[in-house]
């Protein structure tokens, strides 16, 4: 086993996991941990910003937060739940959450989806995914970004996939009607296999987002992501998310969501291919 101080923090990441043994995976997570810790210092506001003197007579105040003006947390909540019993015992439940904080120059997103499948008392699906990305926009348009995900996908055999990234984006259009951003850089990959092998790689990262706005009922939007490996051609995984939703009252709405996972190296008798179709109810906030 390899000594040092990247090996233990990897280990310390994700659970369960032998210490790496690739110089790139290691030079790849000294990067990643600057990164986020260059992106965490420039947050900090400067000293000048705090004190505010008065006039005529100096004395020193506090800037308050203005709660009509403080930027807030936006986004949703969707549920989706159907239970049969007689003939056919089947229980199916789903949930997805995705909140989004804007200040000046930078952005928080958070994500969160689950879904489970019960039929005559044995489990058929349950798949859980979580990421969050914070972004620190250095122009109108470009920002860097610092990224992680975690998903464990108990019908793919898998335990649990990883990423942890940096990069930058571009936000080519950010109105009411259209939405749209692209994003490049380089990710820490890793997957634990219920059954087989663990696999762990640095890879590229590339990802998009697009939101269109078609009326006041019909709302379109989409996400996707591939980590085409560094180390081995064939290591490929992508994730693409789609969803239409339609307004039914001020904050409620229903929505068709599609979920396509594609993992070129999966677990030992698992399908390349994995689609979720969803229909839900939703709250936005």
């Amino acid at each position: 086993m390899r000594a040092g101080l990247i090996p233990i923090s990897l280990c310390a990441l994700f659970p369960g996991r032998k210490p790496s043994t690739s110089p790139l995976t290691e030079f790849f997570f000294m990067l990643t941990a600057a990164s986020f810790a260059l992106l965490a210092a420039a947050a900090q506001p400067t000293a000048g910003e705090v004190p505010v003197y008065t006039d005529p007579a100096p004395a020193l105040t506090l800037a308050q937060d203005d709660p009509a003006t403080d930027p807030k947390w936006e986004g949703s909540v969707a549920v989706g739940i159907s239970v049969t019993d007689g003939n056919t015992d089947i229980t199916k439940a789903s949930a997805t959450a995705d909140a989004t904080k804007k200040l000046d120059k930078e952005r928080y997103t958070l994500g969160l989806s689950w879904n489970f499948s019960e039929e005559s008392n044995t489990i058929t699906q349950r798949k859980t995914y979580g990421k969050a990305q914070y972004d620190r926009f250095v122009s109108d348009k470009m920002y860097w970004l610092a990224q992680a995900s975690a998903e464990a996908d108990a019908t793919a055999g898998v335990d649990l996939r990883a990423t942890l990234g940096a990069g930058v984006g571009y936000q080519f259009s950010d109105t009411e009607k259209w939405k749209l951003n692209g994003e490049a850089g380089l990710a820490y990959f890793s997957e634990s296999f219920k059954n087989g092998d663990d696999n762990d790689y640095v890879s590229a990262r590339l990802a998009y987002n697009w939101a269109y706005i078609l009326s006041s009922k019909w709302a379109f939007e989409q996400f996707g992501t591939i980590f085409p490996s560094l180390e081995n051609a064939d290591d490929i995984y992508t994730k693409i998310d789609t969803r239409a939703k339609v307004t039914l009252t001020d904050n409620m709405f229903a929505q068709a969501q599609w979920v396509w996972d594609w993992d070129n190296t999966p677990a030992v008798g698992a399908d390349r291919s994995d689609h979720l179709l969803l229909i839900t109810l939703g709250w936005s906030f």
